[in-house]
């Protein structure tokens, strides 16, 4: 019986409505079914949403050192996993084992070089023409960023989406590709874990 895996909605692992599931499957050999996932529908999606827009304000509410803590323990995580994570690409994706750990520590590289963005500079003071006028810029977060990423690198790019929209203070809603979703459940994995939440 293959593993089930479910949709993580504000902080819980819950099954689709209607508990649908659809199979992935090694394309090596399509009798290695890798796991049963859930197979969502709009009200899945709109209860996602829902959740992001609520964590939003604290989330927002942090500093940006302080998101970025949470992305290089991310990093930490990642990093522990590497073996694990490609070997389920492979297993998935089909690359060879080279190029999936690769992938993967390019995942822990962008995970760092975004952490290291929360404590960097997010506007500039710009010279006015009157002095007693103050000019400066700032970046404020947009809210609710939707991810959606494609198979061919199912590690790396939904890092290089998720890293950069946290530290600016975004919540989001990630949907890896259909024919890799045990990839995106590792990476929705990686920000879950109990050490991750204490380390923050």
């Amino acid at each position: 019986m293959p593993d089930k895996y479910r949709n993580f909605i504000n902080g819980t692992w819950v099954e689709a409505r209607g508990g649908r599931t659809f199979r992935s499957t090694n394309p090596a050999d399509t009798r290695d079914v890798i796991g049963e996932f859930a197979s969502s529908v709009i009200e899945d999606v709109q209860r996602a949403v829902d959740a992001a827009h609520r964590a939003f304000p604290a989330w927002r509410g942090l500093s940006g050192s302080a998101r970025g803590e949470y992305l290089r323990k991310a990093a930490d995580i990642l990093e522990s996993r590497v073996q694990e994570v490609a070997q389920a690409m492979v297993r998935e994706n089909g690359k060879t084992i080279g190029e999936a750990r690769g992938e993967t520590l390019r995942g822990v590289a962008l995970l760092r070089f975004y952490a290291a963005e929360g404590i960097r500079s997010v506007g500039e003071v710009i010279p006015s023409v009157n002095p007693k006028t103050l000019i400066y810029t700032t970046r404020e977060p947009l809210g609710v960023a939707s991810i959606i990423t494609p198979w061919n690198f199912p590690v790396a790019i939904p890092f290089w989406k998720i890293a950069p929209a946290l530290v600016y203070g975004n919540t989001l809603v990630f949907k890896p590709a259909s024919i890799t979703p045990h990839c995106g459940f590792l990476v929705t994995q990686v920000s879950n874990r109990r050490e991750f939440r204490r380390a923050c």
